[in-house]
């Protein structure tokens, strides 16, 4: 039986019975972009990946992808790529807490199923911090670690980076 993830959709996008995989972002107009974006991902990206590449304005640094995705292949090439996953939490409770955390009171809550799971802490996705430190919780988010415990970081958050094609099940909402 295959284990079912749950994930919150905040941009209204997704449908049960969907397959969620990988898509090339046009780069056509910027030909030395391309060919760079072509040279890390050449399969795609998700849709997570086409919010981040090539630009993306958001609450926070959007650099974080990019830093956690080089130490990534760097040191754990056997992980999934966050900008090639779908986003997933393990339980229906999660999905539900962090879509009341984040004030997404429209967002519909769907399970996913499928995608070679990696947990890790999403609370170690931080930069604000002297590098050595950014150095440190890359590194713990990409071992499933909880990272430094000295340094006041929230509880451990349990995100789940499922690898596509998933598959988008039942809304639970």
């Amino acid at each position: 039986m295959m284990t079912k993830y749950y994930t919150v959709d905040r941009r209204m996008r997704l449908s049960v019975g969907q397959i969620l995989g990988l898509s090339p972002v046009d780069l056509q107009s910027i030909p030395d972009l391309e060919a760079h974006y072509k040279h890390l991902f050449p399969n795609g990206v998700s849709d997570h990946g086409h919010r981040y590449l090539p630009h993306r304005a958001n609450e926070r640094d959007p650099s974080i992808e990019l830093l956690w995705e080089f130490v990534r292949r760097a040191a754990f090439p056997h992980r999934p790529s966050r900008l090639t996953s779908v986003f997933a939490w393990q339980s229906l409770d999660d999905a539900r807490r962090f879509k009341r955390e984040n004030h997404l009171t429209d967002a519909r809550i769907y399970e996913l199923k499928g995608g070679n799971p990696f947990v890790a802490n999403m609370s170690l996705l931080n930069n604000s911090t002297p590098l050595l430190r950014t150095s440190q919780m890359a590194h713990a988010y990409w071992e499933g670690g909880v990272g430094p415990t000295t340094v006041g970081l929230a509880d451990p958050r349990w995100e789940v980076l499922l690898s596509a094609p998933v598959i988008v099940g039942a809304e639970v909402s």
